[in-house]
């Protein structure tokens, strides 16, 4: 019956004071698909955390309820629509089929496989190894903080001593393009001699060095800040709404923080703040990313899409591409991330590879599961799974084999 009068609603209101598992939000999103009534939800609600299209109010606070109402019924179809999509997104995305296939696959994945640092995902391991000795050009984009350094007592990132000479290992093989994707300044891989002739993405690709070379190549004149000012406004909104969070600002970034603030009241307005985000996105370029108590906003030139986009087309031949410690590849479809990727180097427009070019990509991640869908994806339990990761793949390689690496 709930469903039924769901159909016929302009407003849907569901404002417990207190909530748990109710479904009955998801319900209404399924039920209002032709309408796509707005959804006010009150912030004390299960669901607040996961229906970031919903209009989110404070149950007890009469005026903030009556302004939802107005708001909700002046809005637009058009915003409508979109808010709706949004939660339905998330609703058929995390279905019961989902959760059961989540629950089957994490069993299958943490059985014994032969080996105690590799998890694998049906025999992706073995495809993987496989591609790496038939591929011809082999691009491997190394996430530098997850998986090939580690932060000492004095705060600083290094790499170590098995790790480098793996990297430097593969680096030997011709066929071989290797690069550690970093967030951390350029600056602090210039005199760092043991990783000299390994490509570094810099600074989120801010700055490149490609293998085997000295000079670094910038994209800094052709990044447009202008999104920083907005992004600005937005975060201090949130802050005013959000007591204990701060906002931490570099030259090209933004970081909204909640480490300090109230976890469970937090986790509710954060779906709010991105699904603003979301919209500011479409028409600033800007790339968002999380943690589990914070948001970082940063050009879509330095999105992780972007920089494999250039590095891609400047190199000749790659037919197999793997990314370690990371699941951020774009997906095969996605030219509209190519074209917006800003700029190469040289200033240039970035095009995408030719779709009938495309490389094979494998993902491996470092202490969970991958993210996305793709089926060429697995994991390492840690650095250990890495290092035995690389070595497996210098024996693999087409260069004569080394006593060191028995």
């Amino acid at each position: 019956m709930s469903m039924a009068l769901d159909q016929l609603a302009d407003v849907v209101m569901i404002t417990p004071t207190r909530d748990g598992m109710n479904l009955i939000a998801h319900e209404s999103i399924l039920a209002t698909q032709n309408s796509h009534a707005p959804l006010i939800l009150s912030e004390f609600a299960g669901a607040a955390s996961c229906l970031g299209g919903s209009i989110l109010v404070n149950p007890y606070d009469k005026t903030a309820m009556a302004n939802a109402l107005v708001r909700a019924l002046t809005m637009s179809p058009a915003e409508k629509k979109m808010n709706h999509s949004h939660n339905l997104l998330y609703v058929k995305q995390n279905c019961i089929g989902q959760w059961a296939k989540l629950c089957i696959e994490t069993l299958i994945s943490d059985e014994d496989e032969g080996s105690q640092h590799v998890k694998l995902m049906g025999n992706v391991l073995v495809d993987f190894m496989r591609a790496y000795k038939m591929a011809e050009k082999r691009l491997l984009l190394i996430d530098y903080e997850a998986t090939a350094a580690m932060r000492g007592t004095d705060n600083k990132w290094t790499v170590p001593d098995d790790t480098k000479k793996y990297l430097h290992r593969l680096m030997e093989d011709e066929n071989n393009y290797v690069f550690l994707m970093t967030g951390e300044p350029k600056q602090a891989f210039e005199d760092e001699e043991s990783l000299r002739g390994i490509g570094v993405c810099a600074y989120y690709g801010l700055h490149t060095r490609y293998p085997k070379e000295d000079r670094w190549r910038g994209i800094e004149k052709s990044i447009d800040l202008a999104w920083k000012e907005p992004i600005r406004g937005l975060f201090n909104d949130f802050c005013d709404r959000i007591p204990g969070t701060t906002i931490d600002e570099s030259n090209m970034i933004m970081t909204w923080l909640y480490d300090k603030a109230d976890q469970d009241f937090a986790t509710w307005l954060v779906q709010d703040l991105l699904l603003v985000l979301h919209q500011m996105a479409d028409k600033c370029p800007i790339h968002i990313s999380t943690t589990k108590s914070s948001i970082q906003v940063r050009p879509r030139a330095l999105s992780p899409s972007a920089v494999y986009y250039r590095i891609m087309a400047t190199l000749q031949g790659v037919d197999t591409v793997y990314r370690i410690g990371a699941d951020d590849l774009p997906p095969v479809s996605d030219s509209s991330l190519a074209s917006s990727a800003n700029s190469n180097q040289s200033g240039g427009p970035v095009s995408p590879t030719s779709p009938k070019m495309q490389p094979a990509c494998y993902t491996c991640t470092v202490g969970e599961r991958p993210r996305s869908s793709t089926a060429n994806g697995f994991y390492v339990t840690g650095q250990a799974g890495v290092v035995s990761l690389l070595k497996q793949m210098c024996q693999s390689s087409s260069l004569p084999a080394l006593s060191s690496f028995s």
